[in-house]
């Protein structure tokens, strides 16, 4: 009897020692995912599965890079998936015009700087700048002013460009005239302008344009804190009609002198590649930063690029920066806080801005533009530093277009052909143009 008893124990020991070494079902072997554990042990839920709409307009090279691009992000947040519009940009605004109507609009969407007309379908873009979900820490106000209205972030920049002064260094050693200078005034260039034309027969300067330059770069160097358009572009932001007049006399000057070309010599001139400073012709030359590239080529000789002349060495440069095209966030998107990641993504992330290539603009990231400026040939090289150097230098926000925008242009070139031809003087043309833009801006509003 005992020694069954005994028998029994023993059993009963080895059953509990192999019940107590039996190992855990492994979650694998049934085809049971097994779930990340955070730091504490428990489980991560898995992100939630998003579907977002983006649209955009361009040439068949945007489209093909801005896919790249998205593929890249979702491979790198594979719970987000796209659904992408893209289209020529006659048809994108028709098709955004219907999709605002219809409280339709894409969670992403990209805008030109045409803010005030879709207005009421953006989300404001500084909260989630100051969270972080949209990182800005590579670029600075000048960059983000671009695409800031009456205070407010409608989104962001995807490329830049800047009002800029080509010259020709050969042309200035045959005339022994110094290189211009980032604080070049405008005295100055008027006297470089004789003496070039004095020593080669040349003209100083080929075409400005008289609303870039005589509106809105010089109004703001006068140093009063005033701009060309009022702050709601009801008007004009400047009381001295003087400001616009002595860019008058300045080019009335230049025309009689002989070293700036008539209106008749200008009107020849069908686009850029023409410009007098592709033909010799002129020793200088005024650009956005984007038209760079087409312009040197066209010419195919050594050009340098600096900024415009100031009205005083120390005083406000008057430049700004604009934007070429933005994205926005629809502000009835569902996925608001995934689309300022991504918009962040798409204009931080080195890799996909290599693949995007500067397509849209030079970009407002400092390492991105580092980064392509590196890989890129020399021309566009100084496209690149020279829209870094605009972005330093620059001293005002961009004008708000106001769609008078064309009409006022018309306006402001007929005002000057009328001072050159000796029809009325430099002050009356200023306060003929400023009777007549305000009352456009007033038809227009």
């Amino acid at each position: 009897m005992k020694k069954a008893l005994s028998i029994i124990m023993v059993l009963i020991l080895v059953l509990s020692i192999s019940a107590c070494s039996t190992p855990k079902t492994n979650p694998q072997a049934n085809n049971e995912p097994t779930k990340p554990a955070t730091e504490n042990g428990t489980n991560t839920p898995e992100p939630k599965k998003i579907d977002m709409r983006i649209m955009w307009w361009g040439s068949q090279t945007r489209h093909d890079r801005t896919l790249a691009v998205i593929d890249l992000y979702t491979k790198k947040n594979p719970h987000v998936t796209f659904q992408p519009e893209f289209m020529g940009s006659n048809d994108y605004w028709q098709k955004l015009n219907t999709l605002v109507a219809a409280n339709d609009v894409p969670d992403v969407f990209q805008i030109g700087n045409n803010f005030l007309t879709y207005y009421s379908a953006i989300e404001p873009l500084d909260e989630y700048t100051k969270n972080g979900l949209i990182d800005v820490s590579d670029t600075n106000e000048n960059f983000l002013s671009t695409t800031r209205i009456n205070g407010e972030l409608l989104g962001i920049s995807l490329g830049t460009n800047s009002l800029a002064m080509l010259y020709d260094p050969a042309i200035f050693d045959q005339a022994g005239v110094p290189y211009p200078t980032t604080d070049w005034t405008w005295e100055e260039f008027e006297q470089a302008c004789y003496t070039i034309k004095e020593k080669t027969g040349l003209y100083g300067s080929s075409q400005l344009n008289d609303f870039f330059i005589g509106g809105i770069i010089s109004i703001p160097q006068y140093g009063t804190n005033e701009t060309f358009y009022n702050a709601d572009v009801t008007g004009l932001g400047y009381k001295d009609d003087q400001f616009f007049a002595n860019y008058l006399k300045l080019k009335y000057d230049l025309t009689k002198a002989g070293a700036y070309p008539t209106p008749g010599e200008l009107a020849e001139i069908k686009d850029i590649e023409g410009d007098l400073i592709v033909t010799g012709k002129a020793a200088m030359a005024w650009v956005h930063s984007n038209q760079l590239v087409a312009v040197m080529n066209a010419a195919n000789r050594p050009l340098a690029i600096t900024v415009p002349p100031k009205r005083t060495k120390d005083g406000p440069s008057g430049l700004c920066i604009r934007s070429s095209q933005a994205m926005s966030i629809y502000n009835k998107s569902q996925y608001k806080e995934e689309a300022a990641k991504f918009i962040s993504f798409f204009v931080n992330d080195v890799e996909a801005n290599l693949i995007l290539d500067g397509e849209r603009g030079v970009p407002i990231m400092g390492k991105v533009r580092s980064a392509l400026a590196e890989k890129a040939d020399t021309v566009t090289r100084q496209m690149y530093e020279f829209v870094d150097l605009a972005g330093k230098l620059a001293s005002n926000p961009p004008p708000v277009e106001p769609a008078a925008q064309i009409e006022i242009q018309d306006i402001i070139t007929r005002v000057n052909e009328q001072v050159i031809f000796d029809q009325i003087t430099p002050l009356e043309g200023a306060q003929i143009m400023r009777k007549e833009v305000e009352q456009a801006l007033q038809r227009s509003n």
